[in-house]
């Protein structure tokens, strides 16, 4: 695990500290790969609470909220901005894209592998976590 966290905080040296928590336990548990899952709501939201955390910081030292707001009000609040916020654009359309998963993996919802594997795409292939680090 404290490899996991280190290689965390050498590849993204702004995010906050919760975030590599955060972070560090999703990439764990993900790599672990435990065939006989059938729910894996508890590794996707960690991702979730990474994206969270990192705009509410970014959207709250800017001044766009004064709050600190879940997902869905930060959809909500970037896609009212988004003409302040045009490096954000993509960021708001992943998320929108997301939301059920985030409301499933918080809630009574099931995560499936197939669902878990789309988020962990999102957050590194289509690089939301660089978009929104980019703006520290």
């Amino acid at each position: 695990m404290e490899d996991i966290r280190n290689k965390i905080k050498s590849k993204y040296p702004k995010l906050e500290e919760n975030s590599i928590e955060f972070l560090s336990n999703a990439e764990y548990f993900y790599g672990l790969d435990i065939k006989s899952m059938v729910d894996y709501s508890h590794i996707s939201i960690n991702y979730f609470k990474v994206i969270e955390l990192e705009l509410n910081t970014y959207l709250y030292k800017e001044g766009y909220t004064q709050n600190y707001l879940p997902l869905g009000d930060l959809s909500i609040t970037l896609g009212r901005n988004l003409k302040y916020l045009k490096s954000l654009n993509y960021v708001h359309e992943v998320i929108k894209n997301l939301l059920d998963y985030r409301n499933d993996s918080a809630h009574s919802g099931i995560i499936s592998k197939s669902k878990l594997k789309e988020v962990r795409s999102s957050f590194f292939d289509k690089g939301v976590i660089n978009q929104i680090l980019n703006l520290k």
